[in-house]
This record gives structure tokens, C-alpha cells and sequence, in this order.
């Protein structure tokens, strides 16, 4: 009898975590989900008191809350992130002066085979790699705290750009570039992680291996 209650129970709390999650995916708590992940006491309990929050999922288990609440909280700051991404390649696509600093930047890493992506023989730690992508991350990304992966991503999206620029505008190759992408991968987020969601966690275990339990 008690595998039985424990059964429903688990079935119970697992349904509710799906539509929690379902409703954290739509995007209409990510400004409160990105408050949360930034508070410092990360207090469930407070963020469960909130409107619709308190009236539909009150029954769910406050871990399997905190669980969710903290995926989403990265999506949102991957959102933002790209965001932030594509406003500062936009802006710099509009500042003259900026753009000459930047292509003798970009002049200055094709010489050195920075481009040459297929070229296994390239020491891609050399100093001057480096001190390039360093300036890169000064002259664009100053102030957004943005990881060199991310830099070195825009390095070769602007460069992606700028091989466009003799046949359309900067500005409609960025689009076709970057933005297109970015907003493929927004539109299509919230279904991958639904598909992808997975909790080591011991109601969702229980019906995963139910019958072990038994």
C-alpha cells in the first residue's frame, strides 16, 4: 500500500513539475526567474508566494521548483546575453570610426591565419592571437563582461560580415549572419529544453525505476 500512495504521489509531483516548467518555457516570469537567480538568499518559498505561481503549482515540491527555476535562469541569461550580442555588433555596424579600427584589427589576425579555421598546424594560443582578441573584446564587448568564447565568436561573425559588405549593406549581412540565427534559437528554446529536460531527482527516479522500488 505504501508503493501504491507513493506511486500517485510521485505521479503527481512529476505532472505538476512538467506544467511548471511548461510555464516557465512560455517566457512570462523570465524578468522574476532572472531576479531570483540574482537574490542571495534564492528563497523558493518567496518566489512560490507570487501570483499564479501560488494558485497553480502550490502542491509542487519546492525542490523540484528550485530545479526548474534555476535551468530557466540560465536560458534567460543566455537570452540576454545574445541579446546584448547582437545589439553590440549592430552598433558598431553603425559607427564609422569604430568599424576602421576594427577592420585593420581584422586585417591584422587574416595576416596572421587567424581565419584559416581548417589549418591544423596554427598555434591558436600564439601571444598576438591573444592581444588581438583582447583588443577585440575593448573596442566592442568593453563593459559586458563577455566570456572569449563569446568574443571569439563575434570576431568571426564580423568577419563573416565584412567578406558580405562589397555586395550588400553591413547591416542586412548582419541580419543574415547573426540575427537570423539568434532568433531561430530563441524561437525554438523552450521546445528544446522540454525535449531535453531530465532531474536526478527522487520523484522522478521513483517512476522512472518504479518497479525496482517495489
Amino acid at each position: 500500500m505504501k508503493i501504491y500512495c507513493n506511486y500517485f504521489e510521485a505521479r503527481e509531483h512529476v505532472r505538476l513539475h512538467q506544467e511548471f516548467d511548461q510555464y516557465l518555457a512560455s517566457g512570462e516570469l523570465d524578468d522574476d526567474v532572472y531576479k531570483f537567480n540574482y537574490s542571495h538568499d534564492k528563497s523558493v518559498l518567496q518566489f512560490a508566494e507570487k501570483h499564479v505561481v501560488k494558485s497553480r503549482f502550490g502542491k509542487l515540491d519546492h525542490k523540484l521548483m528550485k530545479l526548474s527555476l534555476d535551468d530557466r535562469a540560465q536560458i534567460v541569461h543566455t537570452q540576454r546575453q545574445i541579446g546584448t550580442y547582437c545589439e553590440t555588433l549592430r552598433d558598431i555596424l553603425a559607427n564609422k570610426e569604430l568599424n576602421v579600427s576594427i577592420q585593420k584589427l581584422m586585417n591584422k589576425l587574416e595576416e596572421e591565419g587567424f581565419f584559416d579555421v581548417d589549418n591544423d598546424s596554427i598555434d591558436w594560443d600564439k601571444p598576438c592571437f591573444v592581444s588581438l582578441i583582447d583588443r577585440f573584446k575593448e573596442l566592442v564587448f568593453k563593459g559586458h563582461g563577455c566570456p572569449r568564447h563569446v568574443v571569439v565568436q563575434g570576431i568571426m561573425e564580423y568577419w563573416a560580415i565584412s567578406q558580405r559588405s562589397g555586395v550588400i549593406t553591413g547591416q542586412f549581412s548582419l541580419e543574415q549572419v547573426v540575427e537570423e540565427k539568434c532568433r531561430t534559437w530563441k524561437e525554438n528554446i523552450a521546445d528544446i529544453w522540454m525535449d531535453t529536460r531530465y532531474y536526478e531527482e527522487s520523484y522522478h527516479d521513483f517512476l522512472r525505476n518504479r518497479l525496482r522500488k517495489i
